[in-house]
């Protein structure tokens, strides 16, 4: 069971890519600063983060302060997360792994 906390802008090639294909069932994704850009339904990214076979989270202050509005997600597969809530997947999860650029 491994956290994977995106933080890197969704692209080609990118940590966010490798992340995705990484994550297994039993594992859960949070999105936090430039990696909530893939929430949005015109993204390149979009897709792909929405095939992932796993719990997908967003922190709602990254999301905020982006201009990134929780409607405009497109997904009910979203679970939104304040700081506190992130301490407790990290505490759920015995593996955290950060993807940057």
């Amino acid at each position: 069971m491994t956290l994977h906390i995106v933080s890197c802008n969704p692209q080609p090639g990118s940590g966010f890519d490798t992340a995705c294909q990484l994550a297994q069932k039993t594992d859960a994704l949070l999105l936090v600063g430039n990696g909530v850009y893939s929430l949005l339904p015109n993204h390149t990214s979009h897709a792909q983060l929405l095939a992932i076979n796993c719990p997908i989270y967003a922190l709602m202050d990254d999301l905020n302060a982006r201009g990134v509005p929780e409607a405009a997600t497109g997904s009910q597969m979203i679970h939104y997360v304040d700081y506190q809530e992130w301490v407790n997947l990290a505490a759920l999860h015995p593996q955290n792994v950060s993807w940057f650029d």
